[in-house]
């Protein structure tokens, strides 16, 4: 703690600060968005959505309940590192002895307190997310800026390999429904698996690069394709064998599973300006005019389809900007959604996402 450590952005803008967390003995790089969310940053952090990313938390207090483990999303934290107003140094919590600074520590992560975040995330908004690097103020300016070129731009890099697990896993409810679900794991978040056990789904999780065979050789009643990092776009692979599934079953895609269902429906996909990430953003629903308060974490978006392209219906957009934010492939059984329905952290509005996917799993069973 009150070691100088400094943030620096592609455009050369300089903030300097205290760190807490790990110490960037060796600089942390990565593309800098922000996040609006005012509670859940254990959520956030462990958020696989988030690997290759600084996060900027515009909340101007984080810390001050310390880490939660039981809130993880993932396995570890996931953010390539940490920049808020100010870090809270005591933290109360009952259900945790565990402090945000421990915990990043722990996990190899640098933390840097006392930047203007509100002037930070108005640049990252008007100028749009753009690398950045946090380290020790004894690299050179220049040394530093050489090294956040040398970094990769979001677009066109395909991180799910780096989130992804290795080989299919089981997940048994407590009380079975009967249906069987297949989640390709691009970085779930563990409360999307939780909704469906909840539901009394039995799932089997697959890796990233699962062929569509495999996973339909086990005869699931439906497949989800899960949130996770990077550029949809850099995934033709994961696009082709989601391909090879449509119509054969139910899918439904949430976040970056939703912009795959959009890729192998025959849209295109795009980057975002600054991107989406929060626990407040509006959604209205096409079909009946209701609005739902949602989680979102993402970069990229679905350009609308085509007119001669009829298989696919746009169901929602964001209030905010009028981007895609549902389609349905009715003919297909599948739809997406780029919302988070499991929030963590966030409203609960959208649960029934869920719901709709299970009934179309048991209705095409």
């Amino acid at each position: 703690m009150n070691r100088a450590v400094t943030l620096t952005l592609r455009n050369g803008l300089t903030f300097r600060g205290t760190g807490f967390g790990a110490f960037p003995s060796e600089p942390s790089g990565g593309e800098l968005v922000f996040t609006t969310a005012l509670t859940g940053y254990t959520e956030s952090l462990t958020d696989p959505s988030y690997a290759g990313q600084i996060l900027v938390f515009t909340n101007p207090l984080i810390g001050n309940y310390g880490f939660e483990r039981r809130r993880m999303e993932s396995s570890g934290v996931c953010v390539a590192g940490v920049v808020v107003s100010e870090y809270a140094r005591v933290h109360s919590n009952p259900e945790t002895r565990l402090s945000l600074g421990d915990a990043l520590a722990r996990a190899g992560v640098p933390g840097i307190q006392g930047v203007d975040t509100r002037r930070l995330t108005t640049l990252l908004r008007d100028r749009g997310s753009q690398n950045g690097l946090i380290s020790s103020d004894r690299i050179s300016r220049a040394g530093r800026l050489r090294r956040i070129l040398a970094l990769p731009e979001m677009e066109g890099l395909d991180l799910s390999r780096r989130v992804s697990i290795r080989r299919p896993v089981w997940h048994i409810p407590r009380t079975r429904s009967g249906l069987r679900i297949a989640l390709l794991d691009f970085g779930v978040k563990q409360n999307i698996l939780r909704e469906l056990l909840l539901r009394g789904a039995t799932v089997r999780q697959w890796p990233a690069w699962a062929a569509a065979d495999d996973v339909l050789n086990d005869r699931p009643a439906g497949i989800l394709l899960s949130n996770g990092p990077g550029d949809p776009g850099a995934m033709p692979e994961a696009v082709r064998q989601i391909q090879r599934a449509l119509g054969r079953v139910p899918v439904l895609g949430i976040c970056l599973g939703h912009q795959l269902l959009g890729l192998a429906a025959g849209l295109k996909t795009y980057k975002l300006k600054f991107g989406h990430r929060g626990t407040n953003h509006p959604v209205q629903s096409l079909h009946d005019g209701t609005v739902a308060i949602t989680t979102q974490n993402h970069g990229f978006s679905l350009r609308p389809p085509k007119p001669s392209l009829r298989s696919v219906r746009v169901t929602h957009r964001s209030l905010y900007d009028g981007t895609i934010e549902g389609i349905d492939l009715p003919r297909l059984g599948a739809f997406g959604v780029q919302f988070h329905p499991e929030a963590a952290p966030g409203p609960r509005d959208s649960g029934t996402v869920f719901d709709r996917f299970l009934t179309l799993c048991r209705s095409r069973r």
